[in-house]
């Protein structure tokens, strides 16, 4: 699928392959949300009751994604393309999130579950291998993760 903006909303599944946009990309569906690889300005997948899968998305400015139940995704990379904007990735899923990477240079990183999250991937940075990455960009940024699992006391926002 090819646009200047896409936006699909259903009240079952979206199935959707390949998509690339020179404006945002909106898929909300109250079943799954299944795609192919997806590359725009924004990107906003919701599925209010069942799983999110995607292959790689590239975005110039944020990724959200919320799901009913669990997120898979290949590589996720927002890299701005104009100076004064940041990056930002927010995944926020009632069960398991399983992510290949993360790149958001200068932005900000939101993992939010009370299951478990899988970092299956690396990419270089700077001769590194990394998982997630805020490093880049003109200030720097900050990955958080939720955990809200297990006792009260292990809930919570914790910063890397």
């Amino acid at each position: 699928m090819q646009g200047s903006s896409v936006d699909v909303n259903s009240g079952g599944n979206i199935a959707i392959g390949n998509t690339l946009s020179t404006g945002n990309i909106n898929l909300n569906a109250v079943g799954n949300v299944t795609a192919g690889n997806l590359q725009g300005v924004g990107i906003d997948l919701t599925s209010r009751r069942g799983n999110v899968t995607t292959g790689n998305i590239n975005a110039t400015e944020v990724v959200e994604i919320l799901a009913g139940r669990q997120i898979r995704t290949g590589a996720i990379n927002v890299n701005p393309v104009v100076v004064d904007r940041t990056s930002g990735v927010n995944l926020n899923a009632q069960n398991d999130i399983s992510i290949a990477s993360i790149n958001a240079p200068g932005g900000t990183v939101n993992i939010q579950t009370p299951g478990l999250v899988r970092v299956t991937g690396t990419f270089d940075q700077n001769g590194t291998p990394v998982s997630v990455s805020t490093v880049g960009g003109t200030q720097p940024g900050t990955v958080r993760k939720w955990n809200g699992w297990g006792d009260r006391e292990q809930c919570g926002w914790y910063d890397y």
